[in-house]
């Protein structure tokens, strides 16, 4: 989903009822001291559900493939960052380790790798594998703005984030300035172990 174009779109419309009045508009910039500009939230997370931890193995050098394969993305002018805590199955016997992820314009395919070790004597590894539905969602709390051509000056309106609703591509209105995009998928965890 493109949320910038959705924009577009809701401003057409808005402008075809205002006899082309409408001049400009800023997704990010709500133009109104009383009026916050948006803001962008995001969360991820992995399920457990139906998955058992891993077993013990030996864990010398370890080498971690994190991916997410999302069905539903987003791409818009707002940073989704969430922080992701890994290994997610395996976090009992790796010491965990978090990085950032940018759910904005994120592929559909994301891969992230991580090591725990040094690599020492035989390269015979363990591998393990496990995968897990994965849920998350963008929030976007606030407005954005439209000017108008007046009389005499240049006039700026305030939108809510929620208006740009449209339930066939996922955009969910909470409220008028609250606008909600979730995002499904898939987590696969491959843990490479060498044997010391």
């Amino acid at each position: 989903v493109n949320l910038t174009h959705q924009a577009e779109v809701y401003i057409h419309r808005l402008n075809s009822t205002r006899q082309g009045k409408i001049m400009s508009w800023n997704l990010t910039d709500s133009h109104n001291e009383t009026k916050q500009s948006i803001k962008a939230t995001a969360k991820l997370a992995a399920s457990k559900e139906g998955s058992n931890h891993v077993q013990n193995f030996n864990r010398s050098y370890c080498i971690g493939l994190f991916t997410w394969i999302l069905r539903h993305t987003i791409d818009g002018p707002f940073d989704l960052f969430v922080n992701v805590t890994v290994p997610f199955f395996a976090g009992h016997i790796l010491p965990p380790k978090t990085y950032q992820l940018n759910l904005n314009n994120l592929t559909a395919h994301h891969v992230h790798n991580e090591t725990w070790g040094k690599k020492t004597g035989d390269p015979i590894y363990e591998v393990y594998t496990k995968q897990c539905d994965a849920t998350g969602n963008a929030t976007f709390n606030g407005f954005f703005s439209y000017s108008t051509k007046g009389k005499k000056q240049t006039k700026w309106y305030a939108v809510g984030a929620g208006m740009l609703e449209n339930n066939t591509i996922g955009l969910r209105k909470l409220k008028k300035k609250t606008l909600v995009y979730d995002v499904r998928g898939t987590y696969i965890e491959q843990i490479f172990c060498y044997r010391s």
